[in-house]
């Protein structure tokens, strides 16, 4: 499943608007979305059989994340680092 989130620290997402008789090139645009609220259908010999959350009193809720503009990271070395400082060193 792709959900085409183009910045997730800004919750920018691809947005297509064409329908699929619209087949020409370069039409994706990006839009800032609030959320996303996810389905789910069941399908028996091509049939839809079920859909979550369907008729019942099932609520609805959205996925959303807060947006950031600064990035938190911890510096580390890698588990290689060891052997590659140590073929470096035999370079001359």
């Amino acid at each position: 499943m792709l959900l085409n989130v183009s910045d997730p620290s800004s919750r920018t997402v691809l947005d297509d608007k064409r329908t699929f008789k619209q087949l020409s090139r370069d039409m994706l645009r990006t839009t800032k979305t609030d959320g996303f609220v996810f389905y789910c259908a069941l399908f028996e010999d091509r049939k839809l059989g079920d859909v979550l959350p369907g008729n019942s009193s099932f609520e609805v809720k959205k996925y959303t994340w807060q947006t950031w503009e600064n990035v938190e990271y911890l510096e580390r070395l890698k588990e290689s680092y060891k052997y590659i400082q140590e073929f470096f060193a035999t370079i001359e």
